[in-house]
């Protein structure tokens, strides 16, 4: 009986190993075999084939695996590995099949589609990683090569490992690499194909660096989130992202931050911010949103003055060199400039506004372009504004005042190479004063028209009255330097009057600073009538005057020193006896002489010498060389007289 239960024993050792032998070594790996190969013919790819299979302990290789007809696309091997207990447990599954060598060959499109050879397009592909016969799937030392007439040649390393858990989600873990010249990154990408068919993924990119023909970026990272249901076909996408420095079609910008949101439907919204590359410091933001195939943007620029943005227009390319552009409009200082515009494929409509903060007015305009035409046309205009701006008494600025308004229009033609900007605009300036303390220029008033094309025609003056008289004949001018940016914008201030002009040497003041020093140039005025205006009737001077007056400004006093106007020929002076009594008393020979000569004077030489300031008394010396005609010797008779007065008084009768 023991020897029959021995021989049973062995028997049936013998025929359970025979049977696991058997289903170890060919019935397992031919059912994978079948498995793995079904699969892959199922998978897209057209026309797989399988070089060489081997079969070893637990294991099976695949190698020399062509996906496509060219051998453009190959996997190197397949390991499929598998045990006969946990066979037993789940029939027709490996422990885990490992892909080594996976090396895709395609062509990335203008619009970043990418096709792969030898696979055909199948947008429910990972949906069939689920009938793959493992739990564990890993891919390694795998690359993707692609051709692309924006790129050129680009190749993508990357790792892979795709789990299937208990709840039938697809789990899939990458990381991606590339580095060439345009176009490198590292990549880590998680992504979940839930068991409902709802697909998340979450990508991390570091030390991005892409050359390309309109774009450049260096040292970027981003962060993106895609989802996508399969069920009704819909996409969803976030991007978030910081760059160091990218250069968008000649555009050098730093520090940029951007957030994406897009849709399936193409709709998308896009908000970025940075600043510029140089030294003009120059801060920008733009809001992109694209809805049912309209594009609008809100973009808002703040450079440091209207010099700075066209410094980096013009450096970059984007904005011809104008000689003829106003120069004091370079000037001013903290701009904000904001766009706005809405675009479909044929046109683009916009509108913008300028803020000036220094000094403060508002410019607003619209602008159309038919999109394949590169121009643009555009009005613009400043509604009736009152700029001012006061005096800190620390900078000494030049408290100004007038009201201001204007209209033009513009082109910028050549949008596509290098942008041409021309324009015109008629400027109206009324009721503007200057006031430098003691001297207030008032009544300043213009209309200034200018075109681009014709700017030589441009007036270059600004027109002022003082609060004289009507009987009292005058006429001010502001000369203005509009061309030269090394000038100043008030090159000088004269007033034709009695005859005579009076005008400053040197500009009054630069960037609206008072200048410290000036003179003022005196010539042709005709003193009679002078005199006879300010109230002095009863005394009788002729001549003409002229001369230099040395001015000097601080801290809002203006003061003359060395102040000197004299005849420019001989003249006559006669004064009323009780005005000569007093102002030349005593008994001498030389008093006498003086007194007498006065009733009737007839100078060759006559000088005022002016010292003091302006805004309070003023010493006035008077020296003059003459005779009496009437006198029998006509013995020469000089003249030298000293007075402390307030300028003010002396000419309070010429005023209104």
């Amino acid at each position: 009986m023991k020897t029959l239960l021995s021989i049973f024993v062995v028997v049936f050792a013998l025929i359970l190993g025979g049977a696991g032998s058997y289903a170890y070594f060919i019935y397992i790996p031919e059912k994978m075999e079948q498995k793995i190969i079904d699969n892959f013919n199922a998978f897209g790819f057209e026309n797989p084939s399988f070089g060489k299979i081997t079969r070893k302990s637990g294991e099976i290789l695949f190698s020399d695996i062509s996906l496509d007809k060219q051998n453009f696309s190959t996997i190197k091997e397949i390991s499929v590995r598998f045990s006969l207990f946990k066979f037993l447990i789940n029939p027709d599954h490996a422990q885990k099949i490992s892909i080594r060598q996976l090396d895709l060959t395609g062509e990335l499109s203008d619009d970043l589609n990418i096709t792969i050879s030898g696979w055909i397009d199948d947008k429910d592909f990972l949906q069939k990683f689920r009938s793959i016969p493992a739990a564990m799937i890993s891919i390694e030392d795998s690359s993707i090569n692609l051709l692309s007439d924006q790129f050129g040649g680009i190749k993508i390393n990357f790792d892979a490992q795709v789990q299937l858990s208990n709840a039938q989600n697809i789990i899939i873990k990458a990381r991606a690499t590339s580095k060439q010249k345009n176009l490198a990154f590292n990549a880590k990408i998680d992504s979940t194909l839930s068991a409902s068919g709802e697909l998340s993924v979450l990508t991390e990119l570091e030390q991005i660096s892409i050359t390309h023909k309109h774009i450049s970026i260096r040292r970027g990272a981003a962060k993106l989130n895609f989802t996508h249901s399969t069920q009704d076909s819909t996409s969803d996408m976030s991007v978030e992202t910081d760059i160091a420095s990218v250069n968008w079609k000649n555009m050098p910008l730093r520090d940029v931050h951007a957030t994406l949101e897009k849709s399936d439907n193409n709709n998308y919204t896009l908000l970025a911010y940075g600043k510029i590359f140089g030294t003009e410091k120059i801060d920008w933001e733009t809001h992109i949103s694209r809805v049912n195939g309209i594009t609008e943007t809100k973009s808002t620029i703040t450079p440091t003055s209207i010099a700075a943005l066209f410094s980096f227009l013009q450096r970059n390319n984007h904005l011809e060199k104008q000689e003829n552009f106003p120069a004091f409009i370079l000037d001013f200082k903290q701009p904000t400039f904001s766009i706005n515009t809405t675009a479909n494929n044929d046109v683009t409509d916009g509108d913008f506004k300028l803020l000036i903060n220094d000094p403060n007015f508002e410019i607003g305009g619209s602008f159309s372009t038919m999109n394949k035409s590169g121009n643009v046309l555009g009005l613009f205009s400043i509604n009736e504004t009152q700029v001012t701006s006061a005096n800190d008494g620390q900078t000494q600025n030049v408290p100004t005042q007038f009201q201001i308004s204007a209209s033009g229009e513009f082109s910028i033609n050549n949008m596509s190479t290098m942008p041409a900007l021309t324009w015109s605009v008629t400027t109206k300036i009324d009721d503007g004063i200057l006031d430098y303390g003691a001297l207030k220029i008032p009544n300043i008033h213009a209309k200034i028209l200018y075109d681009s094309n014709t700017f030589k025609k441009t007036r270059k003056y600004l027109n002022f009255k003082l609060p004289l008289k009507n009987n009292i004949l005058q006429k001010g001018r502001i000369n203005l330097n509009l061309f030269d940016e090394d000038a100043p914008l008030l090159k000088s201030i004269q007033l034709d009057i009695y005859g005579g002009r009076i005008k400053t040497q040197a500009p009054l003041s630069k960037n609206g600073v008072l200048a410290k020093e000036n003179k003022l140039i005196v010539s042709d005025i005709n003193i009679a009538q002078l005199f006879h205006d300010s109230g002095f009737r009863n005394i009788l001077i002729t001549g003409q005057l002229g001369g230099v007056i040395p001015l000097k400004m601080d801290k809002g006093k203006m003061t003359v020193s060395g102040g000197i106007l004299q005849s420019q020929d001989g003249g006559i002076i006669k004064l009323p006896k009780n005005v000569i009594a007093g102002l030349f008393p005593g008994q001498s020979r030389k008093m006498f002489r003086i007194r007498n000569a006065l009733e009737n004077y007839y100078y060759d030489y006559f000088e005022i010498r002016l010292d003091g300031d302006l805004n309070g008394r003023v010493m006035m010396t008077l020296k003059a060389q003459g005779y009496d005609p009437l006198s029998n010797d006509k013995y020469p008779v000089g003249l030298s007289l000293q007075i402390e007065t307030q300028i003010s008084l002396l000419f309070k009768n010429l005023l209104k």
